[in-house]
């Protein structure tokens, strides 16, 4: 009843009857579940930004020749939203003065948008 994306792992939830489905089903769609990740961002957020929520509509459109879906932040999209909280921040040197910034982040999802997670996590750093 529930899929993951391709680069993500984690548990598959799936009914072992047609009971079980069909209340899994119900309780996805009415939002009972509890879904938390967590996830490697690339930058650091700043301290005013290290919790909160992110409440940014998503609209989710097929490509003309591309065999996939694109995501993206849009005032006539549907509700999405997001809690997260910064864990830790990491530094990486790869020599030569350059140094990339990464941010780990516990996201909770209030809603189950395509591709909430990521493009949420985009719109973040982009504020």
């Amino acid at each position: 009843i529930h899929r993951l994306d391709v680069q993500t792992s984690g548990p598959i939830v799936c009914g072992s009857s047609p009971k079980a489905f069909k209340q899994l089903r119900e309780s996805l769609h009415y939002h009972k579940f509890y879904k938390e990740y967590i996830a490697l961002m690339h930058g650091a957020l700043p301290v005013r930004q290290c919790c909160g929520e992110m409440d940014y509509p998503l609209l989710t459109t097929r490509e003309r020749g591309y065999s996939g879906w694109r995501t993206c932040v849009d005032p006539h999209g549907q509700h999405a939203l997001t809690r997260y909280e910064a864990v830790a921040a990491y530094k990486y040197s790869e020599g030569h003065g350059k140094t990339q910034r990464y941010t780990l982040v516990r996201l909770q999802l209030i809603t189950g948008k395509t591709h909430q997670i990521r493009v949420h996590l985009m719109e973040l750093a982009r504020r």
